[in-house]
């Protein structure tokens, strides 16, 4: 049996979008989005992070959200009548690639503020979640969005989970996927995929 006891949370309140936008307000804006060498597109935000990729300097310190995505996810959103596509995190596939997110170390010293990428895969163990393109209404650049849940395995005989929560906030989305394993009722879950054991 699975019990759930503890869960912390992380919410970045910000949108990627602007595709190489080079204007002084992109820059400022901190979005970016990259197209990559390998086809797909990666969406950036964060303060300092346009600047940063532009310069072809590394985004070490910042606070900051990635989320690439394959090119073709990215025309979705454009060919939606809604401009939202929204994809499950609980199964792997080829639309999402990854998410990476900054949080902060943990560590010893309670005033220390140094930080670290995380970086989730959609179907790896112990991971739910929605992953979003949505395009902005005015510019028609897209903005990257999702809630990562990172449920951390049971320990011991408790039989007890904990979680982190990795967010921006979500588009309103009719087609937005069911997920199987978000709510922290574990008791209504359906038996958990054999790689999560």
């Amino acid at each position: 049996m699975i019990r759930f006891i503890l869960a912390t949370s992380v919410t970045l309140a910000f949108a990627s979008s602007a595709c190489q936008d080079t204007t002084q307000a992109g820059l400022r804006s901190g979005r970016y989005a990259l197209a990559e060498s390998d086809g797909t597109v990666s969406l950036y935000s964060g303060n300092g992070v346009a600047e940063r990729i532009q310069l072809g300097q590394s985004l070490e310190g910042l606070t900051f959200m990635k989320l690439r995505v394959s090119a073709s996810l990215v025309e979705r959103a454009r060919s939606s009548s809604s401009r939202v596509v929204s994809v499950s995190l609980e199964e792997a596939g080829a639309d999402v690639i990854e998410i990476q997110s900054t949080r902060t170390k943990a560590s010893a010293n309670p005033d220390s503020n140094e930080l670290e990428i995380v970086t989730f895969r959609p179907g790896q163990p112990w991971l739910s979640g929605v992953a979003q393109v949505a395009l902005d209404p005015e510019s028609n650049q897209p903005f990257g969005f999702f809630k990562v849940i990172e449920w951390k395995p049971p320990i011991g005989k408790s039989g007890r989970i904990g979680a982190n929560y990795y967010s921006t906030v979500l588009v309103p989305d009719e087609n937005m996927p069911s997920l199987k394993y978000a709510s922290p009722a574990t008791k209504s879950w359906p038996a958990l995929p054999t790689n999560w054991n």
